[in-house]
């Protein structure tokens, strides 16, 4: 896939009335969400192919700030040594009746391939309906996506983008305490030869 840039999957749809931070993507695309003013979220994110466990893993370190409200900055560096690449993202939102709306921008960076969109969801009972389009290399893809509350401290994450170069996935979120969350997802590309991956991606709040 060539999303590269990974945003925070912290809850919303249950924490936000605890004040905690709101998530900013599901398993794969972003969403219209952003960290809230004043929270930092640093996210440590592995992917790679299920059957080699974690021997032949992709690592990424990711930053998310909210600016301001309704306003998200990040800097995300995936890789290591010479196969490192930083590249910037940034979203401003937009809340509306019974959801919200966003335009945004990721995989910011010198020698890459900028990606805006827009994207937003809808409320519907305890879950969210997701949807919006992307530029991918010169491409519009459209985004997809799902989340609902399975308990106190878990929801369902699904989510898909059209485009070979892109995938489906469907995860949990898992809210650790205040200050911790873990996502882990199963994905299917939409072509290629090696068509399934995992991501699992801890997120760690120390602003809030």
């Amino acid at each position: 896939m060539k999303n590269t840039c990974r945003s925070v999957a912290l809850l919303s749809v249950m924490v936000a009335s605890a004040g905690m931070c709101a998530t900013s993507g599901l398993n794969v695309i972003p969403t219209a969400d952003v960290v809230e003013r004043g929270v930092l979220a640093v996210e440590f994110d592995m992917t790679g192919d299920p059957t080699a466990a974690f021997k032949a893993a992709d690592s990424s370190t990711l930053l998310q700030y909210g600016l301001a409200k309704n306003v998200e900055v990040g800097y995300d560096v995936a890789g290591d040594g010479d196969e490192s690449s930083d590249v910037w993202n940034a979203k401003v939102r937009w809340p509306v009746k019974k959801g919200a709306v966003a335009l945004g921008i990721q995989n910011a960076g010198s020698g890459q391939k900028s990606q805006p969109y827009v994207v937003g969801y809808v409320e519907i009972g305890s879950s969210r309906v997701h949807s919006g389009l992307i530029r991918f290399e010169g491409q519009t893809r459209v985004m997809l996506g799902y989340d609902r509350p399975l308990s106190e401290r878990v929801a369902l994450l699904a989510d898909y983008t059209t485009g070979s170069e892109n995938a489906a996935s469907l995860g949990l979120g898992f809210t650790l305490s205040d200050q911790y969350a873990l996502t882990t997802a199963f994905l299917r590309n939409n072509s290629g030869s090696d068509r399934y991956s995992y991501d699992v991606l801890l997120s760690w709040y120390p602003l809030q």
